[in-house]
């Protein structure tokens, strides 16, 4: 019996639930995205191609949700992967859907200047289309690991992830530099190592913005003891 409870408390019973973890995750999204991929792969471009694209996010949301729910589970989600995995797809589906639109036209635009440019594209295009590329991507982000938690509107996910890129700098910094790290593996590692990278990144960039998480909760979430209720989360007011 104590070796038994030895084993669930040690290094190699957290690293084999990670390793797990990890490995199941990144199955589940493969799934996930499988159709889409598919729909790219063999039908010819086109601005519907946006809308192909705008499905792959539910994956990414849900990879989100997930590694959020392994979090803050402390690393004991174990078979119920596929049920946490499941549930932040459906409940966040349309939400996705709609800001990933957005992201998938920006990168359209970006790519319809590389061809209009014929490959000579000018120093100021090159570095306002980084920018742009860049901004959006952050956005995205955000509105992702917000959305994945808690239930705001799109517009609220948008002000508060922008609001979050300027107030956590740091925070911002960071992902970018992951992204950064994470694009030069991709372009280094072929085979079944990009499989296996998909969900650790996703997971390194939750957990990494987890603070964020913490702040939206504290200053944009009227708790149970506040409402006399369950939690929800407050209306950002126009201003």
């Amino acid at each position: 019996m104590n070796q038994n409870k030895n084993f669930r408390t040690g290094l190699l019973y957290d690293l084999t639930l990670y390793l797990f973890y990890f490995m199941a995750s990144s199955f589940l999204f493969y799934i996930s995205i499988a159709l889409p991929i598919l729909w790219l792969i063999f039908l010819e471009s086109s601005l519907m191609n946006i809308i192909i694209i705008g499905l792959i996010f539910p994956g990414v949301s849900a990879l989100v949700s997930t590694s959020i729910k392994h979090k803050e589970s402390k690393n004991e989600i174990g078979f119920k992967v596929l049920e946490k995995f499941i549930d932040g797809y459906k409940k966040n589906f349309k939400d996705t859907v709609k800001f990933s639109f957005f992201y998938a036209a920006i990168i359209f635009s970006v790519l319809f200047n590389i061809v209009f440019y014929d490959g000579e594209i000018p120093i100021f295009v090159t570095v306002s289309l980084s920018i742009l590329i860049a901004l959006s991507t952050l956005i995205v982000t955000y509105m992702t690991l917000i959305g994945a938690k808690f239930k705001f509107r799109t517009r609220d996910l948008f002000r508060l992830s922008f609001y979050y890129i300027i107030m956590r700098f740091k925070i911002t910094i960071g992902v970018l530099g992951i992204y950064l790290l994470a694009f030069w593996a991709f372009s280094s590692i072929a085979g079944f190592g990009l499989f296996l990278l998909v969900s650790p990144l996703i997971y390194i960039i939750t957990i990494y913005s987890y603070p964020i998480l913490e702040d939206v909760y504290a200053n944009f979430v009227e708790t149970g003891e506040e409402t006399g209720s369950s939690d929800k989360v407050k209306e950002i007011e126009d201003e």
